[in-house]
């Protein structure tokens, strides 16, 4: 397992000289499909999530321990493929990492931006996590502004 004092470090100084904003959420990594901090925190297949869940769950710890009611957010990119939002939620859990919000990016190509198939596998996608995971889900990075229910933002 990994631990460390950088995090609570850090997120202390913020916290007692009053330099952060008064957002409640706090994401400990962006977009981490294959893991942070390689070589630590590398993932593939079902190796390397005991390492990850140590990094993640010291990052969630730090941010408890400075901000208790901040939700703390794991964030995966590619908000369409659910296979790896399986594959990942269900290893890094299994191996007891914690979070509060299951953070989703979806930046399709340029050619693909108007194609309604990539925001309806989001959608689709979300509807799923919704069903498996007992937590919040929060699209961030570029969306098609697409309802959870199939409709369209103004």
């Amino acid at each position: 397992m990994v631990t460390g004092t950088f995090s609570s470090a850090a997120l202390f100084t913020i916290g007692m000289n009053n330099i952060h904003d008064a957002s409640p959420n706090a994401a400990i990594d962006n977009e981490t499909n294959s893991g942070m901090l390689w070589p630590t925190g590398k993932v593939s297949g079902t190796t390397g999530f005991g390492n990850l869940a140590g990094l993640v769950n010291s990052g969630y710890n730090a941010t408890k321990a400075v901000f208790p009611s901040a939700s703390v957010i794991v964030h995966l990119a590619n908000g369409y493929d659910d296979a790896t939002f399986r594959w990942f939620f269900d290893n890094l859990k299994s191996q007891g990492g914690k979070w509060d919000v299951t953070g989703i990016s979806h930046s399709p190509s340029a050619s693909n931006w108007t194609t309604p198939e990539f925001g309806d596998r989001l959608d689709d996608g979300r509807r799923r996590l919704a069903l498996r995971q007992t937590r919040d889900d929060l699209r961030n990075g570029h969306a098609l502004g697409r309802r959870a229910d199939g409709g369209k933002h103004d």
